[in-house]
């Protein structure tokens, strides 16, 4: 008998639950429900959906080659599809709408690139993908982060006391601002 969730995993590896069972539901699942959406049977051909749908998914299990496939595929495209996942959902905080606190402005488009940044820095440096990890000198201590953002706060603070304050066009300050102004205006547009 399992003594962990970690020995349950093992014991439906070991009895081929993941070449055999999670493939045959898939497959026929997806089947099924485009069976039943295109309705190539007729109106009211639940049955003959369900008989195609499960013929498919043995033929499909029977099929080493093609499980081994979707087992080397299918993790990967879940991966992706949690990364876009929850970059929506942090987009989704980000561009909520005003009454609801969102961002606005050359504010909104900082945060979308600090978002779309955050999330490809997190996924590279804890997967491995590419070959790229943090490098040593980018995992401070606490300390250091607090020295790291006194740092970025001051040179912030003399770019804006330096930054001219006329309304001619251009100017470094000016131009970013724009952009992340733009930036912020055009994801928020879909609301």
């Amino acid at each position: 008998m399992a003594t962990s969730f970690a020995d349950i995993i093992t014991y439906l590896e070991d009895v081929g639950f993941y070449e055999v069972a999670l493939p045959f539901l898939l497959i026929f699942t997806i089947i099924f429900a485009i069976l039943q959406k295109v309705k190539i049977f007729g109106e009211h051909s639940k049955n003959f959906n369900s008989i195609v749908a499960l013929a498919m998914a043995f033929f499909v299990v029977r099929s080493a080659p093609i499980i081994e496939v979707m087992n080397a595929f299918l993790p990967k495209i879940s991966l992706l599809a949690l990364l876009i996942i929850v970059t929506l959902l942090l987009v989704g905080i980000i561009m909520a709408p005003k009454e609801n606190a969102g961002f606005t402005g050359w504010f909104a488009g900082l945060a979308m690139l600090l978002t779309f940044g955050g999330v490809a820095i997190a996924f590279f440096s804890s997967s491995g993908a590419l070959g790229l990890s943090w490098p040593s000198w980018l995992n401070p201590i606490a300390d250091e982060w607090r020295l790291l953002l006194g740092i970025g706060l001051f040179f912030l603070f003399i770019a804006w006391v330096t930054a001219d304050p006329s309304p001619k066009d251009g100017g470094f300050v000016k131009d970013t601002s724009k952009f992340l102004k733009s930036l912020g205006e055009s994801w928020g547009k879909g609301k």
